[in-house]
């Protein structure tokens, strides 16, 4: 295991400089099995924005055979390569994973989460962010309050699936050999796929619902205001 932390600080002079890394408390923790880190910057009330001029890079390797879990308030987290689950949370910051095998199950108050190459289940929401998932074999539960939703299903689900945006829209490509039931709706927006399957509605509102190859587990397609598209893999 091996833990490396940098320290990038913006002032005007040593002295102010000194004073800035001060106010930061890292703390390391480990054993033979597991590591600890905790990072806090103490910002005086006076000193509005102080925060900004630390910048502080956490990096972290472990056993291939790990699990995470993680929480930061403002930062960006990214973690691969790692056969485990992970768990983790970010006020205002971006999540990226990649190369799992494993359950994944993220939360931002407002951030992008994107995951590529995950094999296992799937579990994101974003209060205001785009969520990307690409190359993922298993069920997935998506869900962002004001962002886009686009997924990539590469292998036939075993349990049902639901994507959904507050605001903005919903993209799931799936193999054309998929077995599966669709349930889509647009509340206001447009709705769309090139399976044979029927799009109705008036107005604003569009659905699409129906199996696809004699039916399987269920993809659940919510968007509030946006659209809903369900499209073959290229």
């Amino acid at each position: 295991m091996q833990v490396e932390v940098e320290r990038i600080v913006r002032a005007g002079s040593r002295e102010e400089a000194e004073e800035v890394l001060r106010r930061h408390d890292l703390d390391l923790s480990a054993d033979t099995d597991d590591v600890q880190i905790r990072s806090r910057y103490h910002e005086p009330s006076r000193f509005w924005g102080e925060r900004n001029r630390l910048k502080v890079t956490i990096r972290v390797r472990v056993p291939i055979e790990y699990h995470v879990e993680f929480a930061t308030g403002m930062g960006n987290v990214w973690i691969a390569d790692l056969e485990g689950r992970i768990e983790g949370k970010t006020g205002a910051g971006n999540i990226e994973i990649e190369a799992i095998r494993g359950e994944v199950d993220l939360r931002s108050g407002s951030g992008n989460i994107t995951v590529e190459a995950v094999d296992g289940f799937v579990e994101a929401a974003t209060g205001a962010g785009n969520i990307a998932v690409r190359g993922v074999c298993g069920a997935m539960e998506l869900n962002t309050g004001a962002g886009n939703v686009e997924a990539d299903l590469t292998c036939q689900p075993e349990d049902d699936s639901v994507f959904t945006s507050g605001a903005g829209n919903v993209t799931v490509y799936v193999d054309a050999e998929i077995r599966c039931r669709v349930d889509a709706v647009a509340g206001m927006g447009t709705a769309r796929t090139d399976f044979p399957l029927r799009v109705e509605g008036r107005w604003m509102k569009k659905s699409f619902e129906g199996r696809i190859n004699g039916g399987g587990p269920e993809l659940r397609l919510r968007a509030g205001v946006g659209n809903v598209t369900l499209l073959r893999r290229p």
